[in-house]
């Protein structure tokens, strides 16, 4: 059911990584830097106790600007019809993090998502 959707996604990420040249330069170049400034720090290995690991620390450095954004980022469902098309619908975060945490909150939640369901058939949403 879902195997289109991840056929999606493959290509959009595969699209979004070719085009980041100007990131591949600045990992580069901040290894580069990282290494010079740790053969400095160790006097070339003299003192390993004090080396940390390059890649790990650019790529945290880089997790760490990216997390935070991705969790933000909502998709416009009204301009990508080819999500709905997918089932996939943006998800209710106002329910999904409290709502559950136990059995009466979650019952809740769940007549709520109904009221909403039920008043968006009314209208003609559904």
């Amino acid at each position: 059911m879902f195997f289109p959707v991840v056929a999606l996604a493959d290509k959009e990420l595969s699209q979004s990584l070719s085009a980041l040249d100007g990131i591949v330069r600045a990992v580069k170049l901040k290894r580069m830097a990282l290494s010079a400034e740790q053969a400095r720090t160790t006097h070339n290995g003299r003192f390993s106790e004090y080396e940390v690991d390059i890649d790990k620390s650019v790529y945290a450095e880089i997790r760490a600007y990216l997390e935070p954004r991705v969790t933000k980022y909502a998709f416009d469902m009204a301009s990508e019809p080819e999500l709905s098309v997918f089932g996939l619908s943006p998800a209710l975060s106002k329910y999904m993090d409290e709502a559950l945490a136990s059995p009466a909150k979650r019952h809740v939640a769940f007549n709520e998502i109904k009221l909403k369901e039920s008043q968006l058939k009314e209208k003609g949403g559904l």
